[in-house]
């Protein structure tokens, strides 16, 4: 076994390595100066050279196991500062961009319209899904328009091709407000989600650093 006062020396020479100066005494330059992310060996440092070999590691066995002990611990409140320092952003949902007619047409009793973009899957499942109240002829409601990339179609009487025109621009609208409230509870969802994942996380690495600080091995 490696007696008390054999350690000494180890102790100068790591200090050294991360501080490029030999201790004198006291308020020798700290590894945390240089190093942060090795000041964890500076408690190792402190007790390797010890006045009193007494107060020095026993062997080199109590000094390896001190080592990985106190970087364990150092790990995990590292993990710890960097969750508590994580912020979970406020959802900002962006503004759904309107869907607008352009042209109509119609033919052989289907009515043929023309939208400024094609719209989001969400956006089409809201028209055909309305939440608010809405007049329709029967035969033309939202449900029956069939929607393929900026195209809507529906059967119709050519006597009603202007009445549903009207109506369906009212579709329009009401299909953009619909999917930017939906847009907007997802958005909030996944906030929700992100600060509870935060949370157990946090809790997770608090309960790993007490647990390591307090081992003895």
């Amino acid at each position: 076994m490696t007696g008390r006062a054999d350690l000494f020396a180890p102790g100068l020479i790591l200090n050294e390595m991360f501080t490029g100066q030999v201790i004198q005494g006291t308020g020798f330059r700290r590894i945390a100066s240089v190093n942060p992310s090795a000041s964890y060996l500076d408690g190792i440092v402190d007790r390797l050279v010890q006045n009193d070999p007494a107060a020095r590691y026993a062997s080199i066995d109590e000094l390896k196991k001190d080592l990985i002990a106190a970087r364990n611990v150092f790990v995990s409140r590292q993990v710890l500062d960097a969750q508590a320092g994580q912020v979970v952003s406020r959802s900002a949902p962006g503004e759904v961009e309107p869907v607008t007619l352009m042209a109509a047409d119609w033919e052989g009793g289907v009515l043929k319209l023309e939208l400024n973009r094609a719209p989001e899957i969400g956006w089409v499942q809201r028209f055909k899904q309305p939440r608010e109240g809405y007049s329709s002829l029967m035969g033309a409601d939202p449900p029956r328009f069939t929607i393929t990339n900026n195209i809507a179609y529906v059967n119709v009487d050519g006597r009603n091709v202007q009445t549903v025109i009207n109506h369906f621009k009212t579709y329009l609208q009401m299909a953009t407000r619909g999917y930017q409230q939906d847009v907007n509870i997802a958005a909030a969802q996944r906030e929700r989600e992100e600060r509870a994942t935060f949370e157990a996380q946090r809790k997770a690495a608090e309960e790993r650093a007490k647990v390591l600080a307090s081992l003895k091995i």
